[in-house]
């Protein structure tokens, strides 16, 4: 018999954060949702690359939102 893992099927979702007037939101948090430990910052530009699990829906706050976004990746922008 061989030992056969079952192991969760990731991928890599990269993006830009923008605020409502279409600006790039620079030191937004973007984070796994149930997941905590598992989180980026987005960059001078505005973007961001993280590893999730497939289906998994990103959280995204910064600074003056009054309530975090949840998103589900499905393009390379999330706005």
């Amino acid at each position: 018999m061989v030992p056969v893992g079952v192991f969760a099927q990731n991928i890599t979702v990269k993006g830009t954060v923008k605020d409502s007037q279409g600006e790039t939101v620079i030191g937004a948090t973007v984070v796994e949702k149930g997941n905590t430990s598992n989180g980026v910052t987005t960059n001078l530009d505005g973007q961001f690359t993280i590893s999730v699990g497939k289906g998994k829906k990103l959280v995204i706050s910064y600074i003056g939102m009054e309530t975090p976004l949840e998103v589900l990746p499905f393009s390379t922008t999330v706005a």
